[in-house]
Protein backbone atom coordinates (compact mmCIF):
# COMPACT_ATOMS: atom_id res chain seq x y z
CA UNK A 1 0.00 0.00 0.00
CA UNK A 2 1.29 3.45 -0.86
CA UNK A 3 1.36 6.15 1.74
CA UNK A 4 1.53 9.89 1.27
CA UNK A 5 3.78 12.22 3.15
CA UNK A 6 1.27 12.38 5.96
CA UNK A 7 0.83 8.58 6.22
CA UNK A 8 -2.60 8.49 4.55
CA UNK A 9 -3.59 5.85 2.05
CA UNK A 10 -3.49 6.82 -1.61
CA UNK A 11 -6.02 4.16 -2.56
CA UNK A 12 -9.44 5.27 -3.52
CA UNK A 13 -10.54 8.56 -5.05
CA UNK A 14 -11.51 11.94 -3.78
CA UNK A 15 -9.76 15.26 -3.55
CA UNK A 16 -7.65 14.11 -0.62
CA UNK A 17 -6.25 11.18 -2.59
CA UNK A 18 -5.51 13.40 -5.61
CA UNK A 19 -3.69 15.89 -3.42
CA UNK A 20 -1.65 13.10 -1.88
CA UNK A 21 -0.69 11.84 -5.34
CA UNK A 22 0.46 15.34 -6.35
CA UNK A 23 2.55 15.51 -3.18
CA UNK A 24 4.19 12.20 -4.06
CA UNK A 25 4.98 13.30 -7.62
CA UNK A 26 6.44 16.57 -6.33
CA UNK A 27 8.60 14.68 -3.83
CA UNK A 28 9.89 12.38 -6.56
CA UNK A 29 10.73 15.37 -8.75
CA UNK A 30 12.60 17.01 -5.88
CA UNK A 31 14.52 13.81 -5.20
CA UNK A 32 15.43 13.60 -8.91
CA UNK A 33 16.69 17.18 -8.91
CA UNK A 34 18.65 16.55 -5.73
CA UNK A 35 20.32 13.48 -7.27
CA UNK A 36 21.12 15.50 -10.38
CA UNK A 37 22.91 18.21 -8.41
CA UNK A 38 24.74 15.58 -6.38
CA UNK A 39 26.01 14.02 -9.60
CA UNK A 40 27.16 17.45 -10.89
CA UNK A 41 28.95 18.18 -7.62
CA UNK A 42 30.65 14.77 -7.76
CA UNK A 43 31.72 15.37 -11.34
CA UNK A 44 33.23 18.74 -10.38
CA UNK A 45 35.20 17.14 -7.55
CA UNK A 46 36.44 14.46 -9.95
CA UNK A 47 37.57 17.09 -12.48
CA UNK A 48 39.41 19.12 -9.83
CA UNK A 49 41.04 15.97 -8.49
CA UNK A 50 42.23 14.81 -11.96
CA UNK A 51 43.52 18.17 -13.24
CA UNK A 52 46.71 19.84 -11.95
CA UNK A 53 46.21 22.47 -9.30
CA UNK A 54 47.85 25.09 -11.48
CA UNK A 55 45.36 24.50 -14.30
CA UNK A 56 42.55 26.46 -12.70
CA UNK A 57 44.85 29.39 -11.93
CA UNK A 58 46.14 29.31 -15.51
CA UNK A 59 42.60 29.47 -16.93
CA UNK A 60 41.74 32.35 -14.60
CA UNK A 61 44.90 34.26 -15.59
CA UNK A 62 44.19 33.75 -19.29
CA UNK A 63 40.61 34.97 -18.85
CA UNK A 64 41.80 38.08 -16.98
CA UNK A 65 44.46 38.76 -19.64
CA UNK A 66 41.93 38.43 -22.47
CA UNK A 67 39.52 40.76 -20.67
CA UNK A 68 42.24 43.38 -20.05
CA UNK A 69 43.43 43.17 -23.67
CA UNK A 70 39.90 43.66 -25.00
CA UNK A 71 39.39 46.63 -22.68
CA UNK A 72 42.68 48.24 -23.78
CA UNK A 73 41.85 47.77 -27.45
CA UNK A 74 38.43 49.30 -26.94
CA UNK A 75 39.97 52.24 -25.06
CA UNK A 76 42.59 52.87 -27.75
CA UNK A 77 40.10 52.42 -30.55
CA UNK A 78 41.92 49.34 -31.92
CA UNK A 79 38.73 47.56 -32.81
CA UNK A 80 38.03 46.11 -36.20
CA UNK A 81 35.52 48.40 -37.84
CA UNK A 82 33.10 46.85 -40.32
CA UNK A 83 34.06 47.77 -43.86
CA UNK A 84 30.64 49.19 -44.59
CA UNK A 85 31.10 51.73 -41.76
CA UNK A 86 34.46 53.08 -42.98
CA UNK A 87 34.10 56.75 -43.87
CA UNK A 88 34.58 57.59 -47.55
CA UNK A 89 36.87 60.62 -47.51
CA UNK A 90 36.16 61.35 -51.18
CA UNK A 91 32.37 61.37 -50.89
CA UNK A 92 32.09 65.14 -50.41
CA UNK A 93 34.26 65.81 -53.47
CA UNK A 94 32.46 63.42 -55.80
CA UNK A 95 30.83 66.26 -57.76
CA UNK A 96 33.95 68.45 -57.84
CA UNK A 97 35.74 67.87 -61.14
CA UNK A 98 38.90 69.53 -59.86
CA UNK A 99 39.16 66.89 -57.11
CA UNK A 100 39.57 64.14 -59.77
CA UNK A 101 38.03 61.56 -57.44
CA UNK A 102 38.15 58.91 -60.16
CA UNK A 103 41.95 59.11 -60.29
CA UNK A 104 42.84 60.01 -56.71
CA UNK A 105 43.81 56.46 -55.70
CA UNK A 106 46.18 56.15 -58.66
CA UNK A 107 47.62 59.59 -57.92
CA UNK A 108 48.50 58.62 -54.34
CA UNK A 109 49.99 55.33 -55.48
CA UNK A 110 52.29 57.36 -57.69
CA UNK A 111 53.01 59.74 -54.78
CA UNK A 112 54.10 56.78 -52.66
CA UNK A 113 56.35 55.48 -55.43
CA UNK A 114 57.84 58.94 -56.01
CA UNK A 115 58.37 59.46 -52.27
CA UNK A 116 60.38 56.25 -51.98
CA UNK A 117 62.49 57.05 -55.04
CA UNK A 118 63.34 60.64 -54.04
CA UNK A 119 63.91 60.38 -50.29
CA UNK A 120 67.09 61.96 -48.86
CA UNK A 121 69.38 59.47 -47.19
CA UNK A 122 70.95 59.86 -43.74
CA UNK A 123 73.67 62.43 -44.33
CA UNK A 124 74.91 63.18 -40.82
CA UNK A 125 77.76 60.71 -41.15
CA UNK A 126 79.03 62.40 -44.30
CA UNK A 127 78.85 65.96 -42.95
CA UNK A 128 81.99 67.25 -41.25
CA UNK A 129 80.68 70.31 -39.38
CA UNK A 130 76.89 69.77 -39.44
CA UNK A 131 75.28 67.85 -36.57
CA UNK A 132 71.71 66.86 -35.74
CA UNK A 133 71.63 69.54 -33.02
CA UNK A 134 72.58 72.27 -35.51
CA UNK A 135 69.89 71.09 -37.90
CA UNK A 136 67.39 71.17 -35.03
CA UNK A 137 68.28 74.80 -34.28
CA UNK A 138 67.93 75.71 -37.95
CA UNK A 139 64.54 73.96 -38.17
CA UNK A 140 63.18 75.76 -35.09
CA UNK A 141 64.28 79.13 -36.50
CA UNK A 142 62.75 78.44 -39.94
CA UNK A 143 59.45 77.35 -38.39
CA UNK A 144 59.33 80.59 -36.39
CA UNK A 145 59.98 82.70 -39.50
CA UNK A 146 57.47 80.65 -41.49
CA UNK A 147 54.77 81.51 -38.94
CA UNK A 148 55.85 85.15 -38.85
CA UNK A 149 55.46 85.49 -42.64
CA UNK A 150 52.18 83.48 -42.57
CA UNK A 151 53.30 81.18 -45.36
CA UNK A 152 51.48 78.07 -46.55
CA UNK A 153 52.18 74.68 -44.88
CA UNK A 154 53.35 73.28 -48.22
CA UNK A 155 56.14 75.87 -48.25
CA UNK A 156 57.54 74.69 -44.93
CA UNK A 157 57.52 71.00 -45.85
CA UNK A 158 59.14 71.70 -49.22
CA UNK A 159 61.78 73.84 -47.49
CA UNK A 160 62.90 70.96 -45.28
CA UNK A 161 62.83 68.54 -48.21
CA UNK A 162 65.17 70.87 -50.17
CA UNK A 163 67.50 71.29 -47.19
CA UNK A 164 67.76 67.56 -46.46
CA UNK A 165 68.20 66.54 -50.08
CA UNK A 166 70.89 69.17 -50.64
CA UNK A 167 72.76 68.18 -47.46
CA UNK A 168 72.60 64.54 -48.50
CA UNK A 169 74.35 65.42 -51.76
CA UNK A 170 76.71 68.22 -50.75
CA UNK A 171 79.06 68.83 -47.84
CA UNK A 172 78.21 72.15 -46.17
CA UNK A 173 80.24 74.25 -43.76
CA UNK A 174 78.72 75.28 -40.45
CA UNK A 175 78.77 78.99 -41.34
CA UNK A 176 76.75 78.27 -44.51
CA UNK A 177 74.00 76.20 -42.88
CA UNK A 178 71.72 79.18 -42.21
CA UNK A 179 72.35 80.40 -45.76
CA UNK A 180 71.21 77.01 -47.08
CA UNK A 181 68.05 77.27 -44.98
CA UNK A 182 67.27 80.81 -46.21
CA UNK A 183 67.85 79.91 -49.86
CA UNK A 184 65.78 76.73 -49.52
CA UNK A 185 62.84 78.68 -48.11
CA UNK A 186 63.22 81.26 -50.90
CA UNK A 187 62.96 78.46 -53.49
CA UNK A 188 59.94 76.95 -51.70
CA UNK A 189 58.21 80.35 -51.61
CA UNK A 190 58.68 80.78 -55.35
CA UNK A 191 57.28 77.30 -55.94
CA UNK A 192 54.33 77.19 -53.49
CA UNK A 193 53.20 80.73 -52.67
CA UNK A 194 50.59 82.43 -54.83
CA UNK A 195 52.11 85.91 -54.93
CA UNK A 196 55.88 86.27 -54.56
CA UNK A 197 57.85 89.40 -55.39
CA UNK A 198 61.39 88.02 -55.48
CA UNK A 199 63.25 91.27 -54.67
CA UNK A 200 61.08 91.95 -51.63
CA UNK A 201 61.33 88.37 -50.41
CA UNK A 202 65.13 88.45 -50.68
CA UNK A 203 65.19 91.69 -48.66
CA UNK A 204 63.02 90.05 -45.99
CA UNK A 205 65.37 87.07 -45.75
CA UNK A 206 68.38 89.39 -45.47
CA UNK A 207 66.61 91.18 -42.64
CA UNK A 208 65.66 88.03 -40.67
CA UNK A 209 69.24 86.77 -40.98
CA UNK A 210 70.36 90.00 -39.27
CA UNK A 211 72.24 91.00 -42.44
CA UNK A 212 74.59 88.03 -42.08
CA UNK A 213 74.33 87.35 -45.82
CA UNK A 214 74.10 89.60 -48.86
CA UNK A 215 71.65 89.40 -51.73
CA UNK A 216 74.36 87.97 -54.00
CA UNK A 217 75.18 85.21 -51.50
CA UNK A 218 71.52 84.16 -51.17
CA UNK A 219 70.94 84.09 -54.95
CA UNK A 220 74.20 82.23 -55.55
CA UNK A 221 73.29 79.58 -52.99
CA UNK A 222 69.80 79.35 -54.52
CA UNK A 223 71.33 78.46 -57.89
CA UNK A 224 73.75 75.98 -56.33
CA UNK A 225 70.88 74.19 -54.61
CA UNK A 226 68.77 74.05 -57.77
CA UNK A 227 71.68 72.71 -59.78
CA UNK A 228 72.37 70.00 -57.20
CA UNK A 229 68.66 69.03 -57.13
CA UNK A 230 68.60 69.10 -60.95
CA UNK A 231 65.72 71.60 -60.75
CA UNK A 232 63.35 68.83 -59.65
CA UNK A 233 61.00 70.26 -57.03
CA UNK A 234 57.81 68.39 -57.92
CA UNK A 235 57.95 65.81 -55.13
CA UNK A 236 55.35 64.51 -52.65
CA UNK A 237 56.27 65.89 -49.24
CA UNK A 238 54.70 64.43 -46.06
CA UNK A 239 52.13 67.22 -46.22
CA UNK A 240 50.58 65.67 -49.34
CA UNK A 241 49.71 62.59 -47.26
CA UNK A 242 48.77 64.45 -44.09
CA UNK A 243 46.20 66.62 -45.88
CA UNK A 244 44.42 63.51 -47.19
CA UNK A 245 44.76 60.95 -44.43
Amino acid sequence: MLFSLFGKSLEGGGEEAMASRRDLVFLQQQRGSLNYFKKIAGLKRLIHWCLPKSFGAQIQDEAQTATATAANEATCGIVDEPKDLVHDIDALSAEDQLAVVDYVEDIYKFYKYAENSSQPHDYMGSQVEITAKKREILAAWLIEEHLKFKLRPETLYLTFYIIDLYLSRETVLRKELQLVGISAMLIACKYEEMIVEAPEVVKDFICISDWAYSKEQILTMEKRILDKLEWNLTVPTPYAFLVRF
